[in-house]
Parts: structure tokens; C-alpha cells; sequence
């Protein structure tokens, strides 16, 4: 199962949206996994380890499972005219090249390993030249190597200066002077500015794409995402008090990990609407299709999301269960 399904509507609105989204979205997960990470809890590098493995490794079995099963449903009882092969599913899972959304949970395990003994580190400097090193290391393998390694150890390289960005970003305790809606006009000039000369320059890249490997220029896609991230939390940081908002950030792993189940089940019986809607602008549908797809994902997986953590199903993405 693959990010993009045939299935999908071929909309071709969204081809003028995804240089923008792709540019960021992605890279801000890890900067906000980073934002949030503490070693200081742990007496000892084994326990961290122990908590890792429940809380990421374990969901993504989890995960892999249950992905896997909505493509036996929509292969054998929808007969679904996808690409789909549940023994590649299995295989993709296990090996994890790349495969389907499950690549971050793979990337940020390992992420997290290396940062763990990084961010012992007190010395913020010593953590800045490490950032220096992961992006000339991530430009030299870009350039000279440029292969999708088994369990995404390739995408390390990319995403531990998003990850320290953000840890150091805390660290430092300088957010608040930083995250401010009257820098939000510079920010986005700066992300748009990069975004558009990485895309400009590389011909070839329709739009960046982590979970393909596709960066263009390194050092324009770090600028055009740390910028597209401090863009979106100095509007998240005003906005923050919004129950729906608050509610999925601190859910959001369910959230991440099934939502592309109802987005695929929902393009299943909304193509067929879709094609009969050729008449009306491909703008205009691409936004409709948003809308409803937003609302729509947002209920169902709020209620998917609450069937985990009130229930003793919640012990499978590593979390304990209170009978209350």
C-alpha cells in the first residue's frame, strides 16, 4: 500500500498545492517530535530504549496490521481496482523501504536513538555542529549515493537536524520571542523564496517528497522547511486554545498512523461522484473534495482515536490502560 492510490481523484488542483505542503509537512512532525523530547527522565539508556520500542515499534505493528487488513477488505470484499498485494504489503512492512505512511515511525525510532546520547550533550554549540554535520552529510548522500535503504536508515541523515532544530529550539527557551505572528510575513517569504529556487533549479522535482527521497537542493529544502514550520507554529501558538485543535495534537498518533484508511475508503465511493462532476472547474472540486474529506476524516478518526484510548486496545500503541 502506497501513498497514492490510483484510486484517488485524479484532481489537478492539488498539483498546485503540493509543492507547498510537501515542502514542510513532513519535516514539522520530526521538528515537533524533537520540540518534545526529553532524555532527562530516563535513569539510563536501556529504559529509554524500552520506552521507544513500546511506543513507536509497537504501534507500528499495530499499524502495519491493521493497513494491512483494510487492503485485504478493499481487495477481496470491495474489489478495489488498486495496485494491491497484500504479500507486498507484508514484505514492505517488514523491510520498510520506504513504505507507505509507516516510514516515519521506522525514521523517528532511529532518530531518536542517535539524538538520544546527542542531546545529553549540555553544550548547545556541540549540538549546532552536529546539525552542521547531518546536513553536509545528508547534501554528500543526496549527491553521491541517492538510495532508499531498508528501515528508512537512509532518512536519518534528513531528518535529525529537523529533530535537533526542534529539541534545541525548547532547549534554548527563546520560542516565545521567536514564535510571533508579526514575523509570520518573513517567515513565509523566506520558505516560499527557498521552496520556489529549490523547485526552479531542479527540474525534474515536481515537489519534495521525503518519503521518496526527493530533496533537490539540501540546503533550499532545510531553509524552505524550518521556515514553513515556524511559520505554522506562530499560528498554532495563537490558535492553541482551540479545544478540536489541542484534542488531535495531543492524539495525534492515531490520528497519523490510520487516517489514511478512511481518506482511501472515502475516495473509494467518492470517485464515482467525482466522475460525474467533469462539467465544474477541477479547482473548485479539489477544494469541495478537501472540505469534505476534513470534516469527514477529523469525526471519524476522533471516534477511532477514542475507541483506542478508552478501551484496552490502548496497550497496542504502547499506552497503559486505566479502568476508570
Amino acid at each position: 500500500m502506497d501513498t497514492v492510490w490510483n484510486g484517488t481523484p485524479q484532481i489537478g488542483g492539488v498539483y498546485q498545492l503540493l509543492p507547498i505542503i510537501y515542502s514542510f509537512h513532513v519535516p514539522l512532525f520530526f521538528f515537533v517530535s524533537g520540540f518534545l523530547f526529553s532524555v532527562d527522565k530516563y535513569k539510563n539508556f536501556w529504559k529509554f530504549l524500552l520506552k521507544i520500542a513500546k511506543t513507536i515499534l509497537l504501534p507500528y505493528l499495530t499499524f502495519a496490521i491493521i493497513l494491512t487488513s483494510s487492503d485485504a477488505v478493499r481487495f477481496y470484499i470491495l474489489h478495489s481496482q488498486d495496485n494491491i498485494s497484500i504479500i507486498g504489503d507484508i514484505k514492505g512492512n517488514l523491510l520498510q523501504q520506504h513504505f507507505n505512511n509507516l516510514w516515519f515511525l521506522a525514521t523517528l525510532f532511529f532518530v531518536q536513538i542517535i539524538s538520544y546520547f546527542i542531546c545529553k550533550i549540555k553544550k548547545e554549540k556541540i549540538i549546532f555542529v552536529f546539525i552542521a554535520v547531518f546536513i553536509v552529510a545528508s547534501y554528500l548522500y543526496e549527491l553521491f549515493i541517492d538510495k532508499l535503504l531498508y528501515w528508512c536508515i537512509d532518512e536519518v541523515l534528513f531528518t535529525i537536524p529537523l529533530f535537533l532544530f526542534g529539541f534545541l529550539l525548547r532547549k534554548l527557551n527563546f520560542y516565545d520571542n521567536i514564535l510571533k505572528i508579526k514575523f509570520l510575513p518573513l517567515f513565509l517569504i523566506i520558505s516560499f523564496t527557498a521552496n520556489y529556487l529549490n523547485l526552479y533549479l531542479n527540474k525534474d522535482l515536481k515537489f519534495v517528497n521525503m518519503c521518496k527521497g526527493y530533496f533537490g537542493n539540501v540546503f533550499l529544502f532545510y531553509i524552505s522547511a524550518l521556515f514553513a514550520i515556524l511559520s505554522v507554529l506562530a499560528v498554532c501558538k495563537k490558535i492553541g486554545r482551540i479545544s478540536p485543535i489541542n484534542y488531535m495534537g495531543k492524539n495525534s498518533l492515531i490520528y497519523y498512523g490510520l487516517h489514511i484508511i478512511v481518506l482511501t475508503f472515502l475516495f473509494h465511493f467518492l470517485n464515482p461522484i467525482y466522475c460525474k462532476l467533469n462539467n465544474i472547474p477541477h479547482m473548485y472540486i479539489y477544494i469541495s473534495f478537501c472540505l469534505v474529506t476534513a470534516v469527514l476524516i477529523s469525526l471519524i478518526m476522533t471516534i477511532v482515536n477514542i475507541i483506542f484510548i478508552k478501551t484496552p486496545l490502548c496497550v497496542l500503541i504502547g499506552k497503559k490502560y486505566k479502568n476508570n
